[in-house]
């Protein structure tokens, strides 16, 4: 178990997993990979890779985000992606490079993670990741691009991801979506 670096060929190597592990997703183009793992203007990704030999076997990172917890804001992290080949699933690999990214993450002063799972890996990060389920994502749609001071929050919510002009910027340039 390795942290993940900003390194050309091993960017190739998870280009490649990705493309295993989800064929349709474009998220294994490397232009996708470097603006959401690099770009972030809240700093790189956090995570771990495990690897057996040479082989990619699983990968797990986090994204700095900023949070707005009980009125103040504190520095947080995402979990983004998830994805371990089939020739090494169900061997525990996904909790132990959570764990080891979690920590990683703390160190470097996330006050939390958070994280939206579907319907299968949800039960999974409650049990083994001690995830506290909040309830569905809400999505909501509009016209026009969304605007980096509109704030509709409820009053008493204590949890809400605050969208920087720099954070809305980078969001709205991934190469992967129109």
């Amino acid at each position: 178990v390795r942290p993940v670096v900003n390194d050309r060929a091993e960017m190739a190597t998870l280009s490649g997993l990705f493309r295993t592990v989800w064929p349709q997703n474009t998220i294994a183009r490397p232009e996708c990979l470097d603006w959401l793992y690099f770009q972030n203007p809240r700093g790189a990704i956090i995570g771990f890779n495990a690897w057996h030999g040479s082989t990619l076997a699983a990968h797990y990172v986090v994204a700095p985000i900023a949070a707005e917890y009980r009125g103040r804001e504190v520095p947080a992290a995402l979990s983004l992606n998830t994805a371990t080949h089939p020739n090494y699933q169900r061997r525990g690999l996904f909790v132990r490079l959570a764990e080891a990214t979690y920590a990683r993450a703390r160190e470097l002063g996330a006050h939390h993670v958070i994280g939206v799972a579907n319907d299968n890996s949800t039960p999974g990060c409650v049990r083994n990741l001690k995830f506290q389920n909040v309830g569905p994502l809400q999505v909501r749609v509009g016209i026009g691009l969304p605007s980096a001071v509109a704030d509709t929050t409820p009053p008493g919510t204590s949890w809400r991801r605050p969208w920087s002009a720099e954070d809305l910027a980078w969001r709205l340039k991934n190469p992967g979506r129109r």
